[in-house]
């Protein structure tokens, strides 16, 4: 059969331009409490109050330190897998980069910003707002030239820019066509046929599900990441699935969750074949590893590389837990939602993955945890497991003792964190040899500390506001750094800071990556 031809651009025109200081690239420039935005031939200056910025250094090694960040109101860090570079979305729908910044990730024109230079702002052309944000890089535990940076907009249109070092008019990463006009470092528009209402990136691929059910995914086609029916460098954007009610990515796995009469399609050169199927469920594809990214069929199978999606088991407990559901009269079966959101009636709120494991989060609060066991991913006590390790394990916060619910889980390459409806966090995951990441105080452990095998509260308190239970309303991983913001508007990262990630002060020029002896200044 010939191959789908290419999608033609979405009919919906764009939208007025708001009145609300838009432009395609503003760089803030930092004027003591304040900064200012150049608004192109208009001259006009918008001023905008960020507040003092705070340091925080206690028991740790400079390389790995943690940092409040003042910053614009309604700035909020977004998940990725980029190992070294900072995603945010502002209050007016821009993206705000800082850390790494080659091969044109900061959007703004240019191949490459200085790691330590003040962060970039992006916005989108004609006024439009990006409502969603994320990124990879090939193998998302280090920075690569395979990079990119991919965003949603208000109308349902997909943007890229970075997308590698490549230099052909043509760009997997990217999903577009690289031209003068339409260069890689500058956001560039993605046409497809429908409108999306959610995206997602698994390392070295871009999947996005339509309002419609489809699933489309471009990008390098790393061990089946793609699904695409076979291992490819590079594929450009093509729909794999119709019928589909919500994704999921891991490291090089993604997951949807389909209702019956779902189709895939495979590819092969330039021969394509959709199947319907008639029976539903959750549906995976990608990596099944015995050691990196877990395996994302949770249901015991075999190692390998599935590049279709394939159907969980049905006597797996993920695959039973989502007949429940459905049997409960959850609408897991409406077509084209965003997981998560208040559209989403299905069983599965979160689909995700780390470098060792996989983990979903349910409607009624409890997960389920999966992976490698000796890599410390699968949340539980046992210490061993290679088949086993993939068995998808159903834990609830109520078997560790307190009446809680999950209510969002964020993954970096090894630690996994869990935010319940208390406004607590707990963390699990491979811990020695990595950056310094909190006790079950908040301090500050060695690279030398002990690993954690079930999910640990941690409760930092007055002492350690950046991990004060009850405060914190959102978190979320990028490599090895984690993000956390609380109800007041803070945000308070740690980690890894090889790429200037994390700093005091975004909008300045300087940041200490170099190792120092451990250090304690108190700015409580």
């Amino acid at each position: 059969m010939n191959q789908p031809p290419p999608p033609s651009p979405p009919s919906t025109p764009p939208p007025e331009r708001p009145e609300d200081c838009q432009s395609e690239v503003v760089t803030p420039v930092k004027e003591g409490w304040r900064w200012s935005a150049l608004l192109g031939v208009l001259g006009l200056v918008m001023v905008c109050f960020i507040g003092t910025t705070v340091a925080v250094f206690v028991d740790i090694e400079a390389a790995y330190f943690e940092v409040e960040v003042t910053v614009p109101p309604g700035l909020r860090p977004v998940a990725s897998h980029m190992a070294a570079t900072t995603l945010a979305i502002d209050g007016q729908g821009r993206a705000v980069i800082w850390g790494y910044r080659g091969h044109g990730i900061s959007g703004t024109g240019v191949d490459s910003v200085a790691d330590d230079a003040a962060a970039s702002v992006v916005a989108l052309p004609e006024g439009r707002r990006i409502v969603l944000l994320t990124g990879g890089t090939q193998d998302g535990d280090e920075v690569s030239d395979y990079s990119y940076v991919v965003a949603l907009d208000d109308l349902g249109q997909i943007w890229t820019w970075g997308c590698g070092t490549e230099k052909t008019s043509t760009d997997y990463m990217c999903g577009r066509t690289i031209s003068a006009a339409a260069p890689r470092n500058k956001p560039g528009r993605v046409d497809l046929p429908d409108r999306v209402v959610d995206l997602k990136a698994s390392t070295p691929t871009t999947v996005v599900l339509t309002a419609g059910g489809e699933v489309w995914t471009w990008g390098n086609d790393y061990h089946g990441s793609a699904g695409v029916g076979y291992d490819a460098i590079g594929t450009p954007p093509r729909r794999i699935l119709t019928g589909i009610h919500s994704i999921g990515t891991g490291y090089w796995a993604g997951w949807a969750v389909a209702a019956s009469g779902w189709t895939y399609t495979t590819y092969k050169g330039t021969t394509f074949t959709s199947d319907p199927q008639p029976q539903g469920g959750l549906l995976f594809w990608g990596w099944q590893s015995t050691g990196q990214s877990g395996g994302p069929a949770g249901d015991g199978r075999s190692a390998g590389y599935y590049y279709t999606p394939s159907l969980v088991k049905d006597d797996s407990e993920l695959s039973k837990a989502l007949a429940a559901g459905t049997a409960a009269g959850d609408d897991n079966v409406t077509l084209g939602v965003r997981a998560g959101s208040p559209d989403d009636k299905g069983t599965f709120q979160q689909m995700t993955g780390s470098f060792y494991g996989n983990q979903f989060r349910l409607r009624d609060g409890s997960v389920f945890l999966w992976g490698s066991r000796s890599n410390y991913a699968a949340g539980t006590d046992a210490s061993t497991g290679s088949i086993s390790a993939y068995l998808a394990q159903h834990v609830t916060l109520q078997h560790l003792g307190l009446s809680v619910s999950v209510v969002q889980i964020a993954t970096t390459v090894n630690l996994i964190f869990l935010l319940d409806s208390t406004g607590t966090v707990w963390m699990y995951g491979q811990r020695n040899g990595s950056p310094n990441y909190p006790d079950a105080n908040g301090a500050y452990q060695s690279t030398s500390a002990s690993d954690v095998r079930l999910p640990m509260r941690i409760d930092g308190g007055a002492a350690h506001p950046a991990w004060k239970a009850g405060d914190i309303v959102d978190i979320v991983g990028m490599g090895y750094t984690v993000a956390v913001r609380h109800a007041n508007g803070a945000i308070w990262m740690v980690g890894k800071n090889t790429h200037c990630l994390v700093r005091d002060d975004i909008w300045s020029n300087t940041c200490n990556t170099s190792d120092q002896p451990p250090v304690k200044v108190d700015y409580y």
